[in-house]
């Protein structure tokens, strides 16, 4: 049996990376993108999160925009439906329960 996450508009790719297409397109290096890649985090990943300080929004954006590889300030400009999208990647990722985990019940 699996318990994994299925979202919408989130592949989830063999290597343990998400594939996150926008609604709007999002401006990395000065060029405008409509999807990121979210890598799957290492445990040393989960490890300096905890370690983070200020708000839990700041910690979240931290992380999110680390995991996909752009910085705090082009996360910034993501529109809000978008951001819930890839909001809801870094919750199936903390939770164990991404579309590319396989999640064994005991026999």
């Amino acid at each position: 049996m699996t318990d994994t996450q299925t979202i919408p508009g989130v592949d989830w790719l063999s290597d343990g990376n998400a594939r996150i297409t926008l609604r709007h397109a999002l401006t990395v290096e000065g060029k405008a993108t409509s999807t990121l890649i979210m890598r799957c985090p290492s445990l040393l990943d989960i490890e300096a999160m905890d370690a983070l300080s200020g708000s839990d929004m700041a910690r979240e954006k931290a992380t999110v925009s680390g995991w996909c590889g752009i910085t705090t300030d082009e996360l910034s400009g993501i529109k809000w439906p978008d951001y819930k999208r890839l909001q809801q990647v870094y919750v199936a990722y903390c939770a164990g329960t991404a579309g590319n985990f396989t999640v064994t019940a005991a026999a």
